[in-house]
């Protein structure tokens, strides 16, 4: 179970920080120049 664990969270993991650069560039025009770099 914890190798199944730790991969599921490599592969959340970069999905959610996606999906918060989105959320927050979507909120924030500073935050959208940050996403770009």
């Amino acid at each position: 179970m914890v190798s199944t664990r730790s991969s599921a969270v490599h592969v959340a993991s970069p999905r959610l920080l996606t999906a918060l650069q989105v959320y927050l560039a979507s909120s924030s025009p500073h935050t959208s120049e940050i996403v770009k770099e």
